[in-house]
């Protein structure tokens, strides 16, 4: 009996070690981007809905003195409530996109960082919320003239 063709020889073993290492540090890259974009994504539609809500209260109500406000040196965003009879504004909702480990890059809306919604769900000015994660990022668009909120993967086409 011939027992020397029963193993493997040291080239064979490096070549298949360089293939599988290869394989392993490419599905590591795409796995490790699959969760950026997950989270990148999470946020946004959570601003998304948000936005949303804040537009339909508006609808909801004769007098709407609500205000969002975006905040991207410290990544936040508060929608404030309006109080009559105090004749001042209450934090609502606070979304913390630290929390999705999101950056707030801008909130352009006139020459604040704050939207304000009529009771008829028209913008005070349309613009253009930009959140991002590392390279990737994602853009909420509301238009002025409709109020239309959508969420695009690149910036507007006005741009």
């Amino acid at each position: 009996m011939n027992y020397r063709n029963l193993g493997f020889t040291l080239l064979e073993l490096l070549i298949a070690f360089s293939i599988f290492s290869i394989i392993v540090i490419v599905l590591s890259y795409n796995f490790i981007n699959f969760f950026e974009r997950l989270s990148l994504e999470e946020a946004t539609v959570y601003l998304f809905t948000t936005l949303k809500l804040f537009q339909e209260s508006a609808c909801s109500q004769k007098d709407y003195y609500d205000l969002f406000e975006f905040y991207p040196t410290i990544e936040l965003c508060i929608w404030k409530v309006y109080n009559p009879s105090s004749n001042s504004y209450k934090n609502y909702r606070i979304i913390d996109l630290k929390k999705y480990k999101v950056d707030l890059i801008s909130a352009n809306f006139g020459t604040l960082n704050s939207l304000h919604f009529t009771n008829l769900g028209i913008p005070s000015s349309g613009g253009t919320i930009i959140l991002g994660k590392g390279s990737l990022r994602k853009y909420i668009i509301i238009t002025p003239a409709t109020g239309r909120i959508r969420i695009s993967d690149s910036p507007p086409e006005s741009w």
